[in-house]
């Protein structure tokens, strides 16, 4: 029986129903951090005493409250995947996120934000120039925008921590194939976005090769760090900056605001810019050009 076990949870499967616990756990533990923390702002600043109507609840929290709330959730995404990562077979693990890692590098990390940020700001100018959206300023408030950040940070990294840090690793130990720890995990990574709201054939085929960049990273620049920052910049400019759907989710607070849309070559009305044919471009020419253009050097965090 425990042979059995053990090569049940030894495999694709079983590092997989691993990954999706990790996140359903992750999650819940989010959630009843981030509400402790909101509940705390209402009693105190806002002075609420009924809790009844969750909906009037939130509707009384500032914008940028929200929607940073929104994001630090993923929060116990970091908690379950540190408490996964103590399991004896999975220690080594902790090396994928220091520095043991030579990739994890300051310079690594501002590339990835610096990649983010080129990556989706041509898919935003594209859409703009080709009139798919419309966006106007609303304001720009330092602090706020600073703290939305960070909790966008706490997400997207929570999302690679358990993705690249994890699954990815596991998988690349377990088969000794690089192909199927960066398609698998990508793979995963697809799915977990398929009910969202908006959601096409395409769309989860965007997330997919999106997934692939950011395992290349890892695999390619032996960085986690900059897989996190890409991720982040990328979530970031296009929901807080600019208004638009993250993965087809619309949040309260941006910098800018969507006036309007249309489906068109850089941009899809029900899922955003990831749901359209530019994305698909741009991320298989970028997986060409890094596949081409630069070696992989990935550390054994495992010897």
């Amino acid at each position: 029986m425990n042979t059995l076990f053990k090569k049940i949870t030894d495999s694709f499967m079983g590092y997989t129903i691993g990954t999706i616990f990790q996140i359903i756990c992750g999650s819940i533990i989010g959630v009843i951090i981030v509400s402790l923390i909101v509940v705390s702002y209402v009693a105190f600043g806002l002075k609420i005493t009924d809790y009844s109507n969750v909906d009037v609840v939130l509707s009384l929290l500032p914008a940028w409250v929200e929607t940073g709330a929104s994001y630090l959730s993923s929060i116990g995404l970091w908690v379950m995947g540190l408490l996964w990562f103590m399991r004896k077979n999975n220690r080594p693990l902790f090396k994928s996120i220091g520095t043991y890692v030579k990739g994890n590098t300051a310079k690594n990390l501002l590339m990835g934000l610096f990649i983010g940020i080129v990556l989706n700001g041509i898919c935003v100018l594209i859409s703009l120039m080709n009139k798919d959206i419309v966006i106007k300023y609303q304001g720009f408030h330092f602090v706020q925008a600073i703290l939305v950040l960070l909790c966008v940070l706490v997400q997207s990294s929570g999302e690679e921590l358990i993705c690249r840090g994890y699954l990815y690793q596991k998988l690349l130990k377990k088969y000794e194939k690089p192909i199927i720890a960066i398609v698998g995990n990508a793979l995963l990574f697809a799915l977990l976005h398929f009910s969202n709201s908006g959601v096409t054939i395409l769309s989860v085929i965007n997330i997919l090769l999106i997934g692939i960049v950011f395992s290349l990273m890892v695999y390619h620049f032996d960085s986690l760090w900059m897989a996190m920052g890409a991720h982040a910049t990328w979530n970031y400019l296009q929901s807080i900056v600019f208004g638009l759907p993250n993965s087809g989710i619309e949040m309260r607070y941006s910098i800018f605001k969507l006036t309007s849309s249309r489906d068109g070559i850089a941009y899809t009305k029900s899922f955003g810019i990831e749901g359209s044919v530019m994305v698909t471009l741009l991320f298989i020419f970028v997986i060409v050009v890094v596949l081409l253009k630069k070696k992989p050097c990935p550390t054994n965090i495992w010897k």
